[in-house]
């Protein structure tokens, strides 16, 4: 198990642990007298009570698994068409995607594929249209 410490910029070790009810580490105290009379305090800490409080997120360990993933090739990779698909959504937000005009399972699915095949439809007819702006018209023989 890992250890559960907090340093701080001077390189001191947190004195305090608190726990949630459930018994979760939630944060890390540092005492006043750690923090009294060090010299990075300023950048430290703004807290009037003369000391650091570090809080920890439940999900911590996930988060920087995450942090150390965006740091990756693979995630770049992934990340450049990425763009395309939230962009995408979004739009489908806009006609209306995000709240349920009618009452039921069957008719929201319903509700949702129209959006897509309007947006979808919509793609379409833009590809279609720079199409036939790069042909070039016809010769009329007469």
């Amino acid at each position: 198990m890992e250890s559960e410490t907090c340093q701080c910029p001077a390189g001191k070790i947190a004195e305090e642990k608190r726990y949630s009810r459930a018994g979760k580490l939630k944060a890390f105290a540092f005492s006043e007298k750690q923090c009294g009379n060090c010299s990075l305090k300023t950048e430290c800490t703004q807290s009037k009570q003369n000391r650091r409080i570090v809080t920890v997120h439940p999900y911590e360990k996930q988060l920087q698994a995450a942090r150390a993933f965006q740091k990756t090739e693979e995630f770049k990779e992934a990340y450049s068409v990425r763009y395309k698909i939230e962009r995408k959504q979004s739009e489908m937000v806009r006609y209306g995607l995000r709240k349920a005009r009618y009452i039921g399972q069957a008719k929201v699915k319903l509700q949702a594929y129209l959006i897509a095949t309007l947006v979808n439809f919509k793609r379409l007819c833009k590809l279609t249209m720079e199409q036939i702006a790069k042909e070039p018209l016809p010769a009329i023989i007469g």
